[in-house]
């Protein structure tokens, strides 16, 4: 309430337990933390919320769970050694499944919920994944060879892309799906990672990954959010689904999570009102200290901050000027550097934030869904290195700059063009 908070997330549970009265053997992923001593702690924050007329998402965690890994360490991921990956479960297991929808459909029963938030959906950041005996039969099965054990230029590294693009997406439209045919009208939300600076490794297509959630929310801080890259991952989210509502997760410390060097109000308020222009939503995450305790003066902080954002909301709500397209190339993402994403991510980064010390109006356009349609909305298309270009694509921005518009690459072309083309890039990039 001091925060001038419309909407809170509560964690219903971590990694290896959780925090609201249940049987253990209801929910199969995890137990109930011993600290609680019989009290329900999401029934008296979710309660309490209602009273005050904040809405509550609970957290939850989609694939790891320390208890069921124990139980069941056939469905624990594992590494292109076969070595298994900590406590993430793989998105292919049934069993894993079932256990989401019994324990989602317990929550949603029984609290006072506006929805799921799903945390990690992700495959593992750093670390090959998942060949588990599942996923390694399911690989064969569908493409007659054994799924490729270190990235590579070929047939069977594309299909080892989609294969887990594809594993990730399954398990998710399926829980989805299962909730919403039974608890209409709940908000069911999946934590997105196709933003920069994330990678092929965490499975995320920008765009029909994005399309998971009834709102895209993605994390993003301070050293990245603000001042280095306004409203990036703003931008980024309102490019994937336009007119859709998003979220952006920011933290109100300086350094993430485990830190706690606090925010200037005025850098708060930067985050929120780039957010807003973009159409977005923004959390604030604030933690607990180490001996328990919060900090009630940074609750001020944000109420100051949120105050501000709900008096100017009327101000937010007009179409946004459209001067630049930055294309968005998921597949130089993918195939560029397979060993080192940022190479790409570096180029598309630094020209929008080029672009925006420019002064220059900038959403992202993506090769999932760009259309002719899509990219006459813009004088300027610019391609940050887009290394890799399908035919199709090819052609798509042909027909563009034949309509007019300016296609504008940093560094060399990424596709060959007729003396008309080449004389508009020259002179966009002069």
């Amino acid at each position: 309430m001091r925060a001038n908070a419309d909407s809170c997330h509560i964690w219903a549970e971590a990694i290896s337990d959780y925090y609201y009265d249940a049987k253990d053997q209801q929910l199969q992923l995890g137990h109930k933390h011993k600290s609680l001593r019989g009290r329900d702690l999401i029934r008296e924050l979710s309660e309490e919320a209602k009273k005050n007329d904040i809405s509550v998402l609970a957290y939850t965690s989609a694939h790891s769970s320390l208890d069921f890994a124990r139980s069941h360490p056939e469905f624990v991921m594992r590494d292109e050694k076969g070595e298994a990956i900590g406590s993430e479960i793989c998105f292919n297991s049934p069993l894993l499944l079932e256990g989401q929808k019994n324990r989602s459909s317990y929550l949603l029963s029984n609290y006072e919920l506006a929805g799921l938030f799903f945390d990690m959906m992700n495959y593992p950041f750093d670390q090959l994944a998942c060949y588990c005996d599942t996923c390694n039969r399911l690989f064969k099965e569908k493409y007659g060879f054994a799924q490729p054990t270190k990235p590579e230029k070929s047939e069977a590294w594309e299909n080892f892309l989609n294969f887990r693009y594809q594993s990730n997406a399954n398990f998710a439209l399926s829980l989805k799906q299962y909730l919403r045919e039974r608890f209409p009208g709940k908000l069911i939300c999946f934590n997105y990672h196709g933003q920069m600076p994330f990678g092929w490794q965490t499975a995320f297509r920008p765009v029909s990954h994005a399309s998971f959630s009834d709102a895209t929310m993605a994390e993003d801080f301070a050293t990245r959010f603000s001042q280095g890259y306004p409203s990036l991952t703003a931008a980024f989210l309102s490019g994937v689904r336009p007119g859709a509502v998003c979220q952006v997760m920011t933290d109100m410390t300086l350094g993430g999570y485990g830190d706690f060097t606090q925010r200037p109000v005025a850098d708060l308020k930067w985050d929120l009102f780039t957010a807003k222009i973009r159409g977005g939503n923004v959390m604030v995450i604030e933690k607990i200290l180490h001996d328990y305790s919060v900090r009630p003066a940074v609750y001020d902080m944000i109420g100051e901050a949120f105050g501000e954002v709900k008096e100017k909301e009327p101000y937010f709500d007009h179409p946004a000027l459209k001067e630049v397209g930055l294309y968005y190339s998921n597949r130089t993402r993918d195939w560029y550097d397979q060993y080192n994403s940022d190479a790409y991510e570096r180029c598309a980064i630094g020209a929008y934030r080029a672009l925006t010390d420019m002064h220059r109006q900038v959403e992202f356009l993506f090769d999932e869904s760009a259309n002719l349609a899509r990219l006459q909305q813009f004088p300027v298309v610019f391609l940050a290195n887009a290394a890799v270009l399908t035919d199709s694509e090819t052609e798509l921005l042909r027909q563009y700059v034949a309509s007019g518009g300016i296609c504008s690459p940093l560094g060399k072309p990424a596709f060959t063009t007729t003396s008309a083309v080449r004389e508009k890039i020259l002179l966009s990039r002069m």
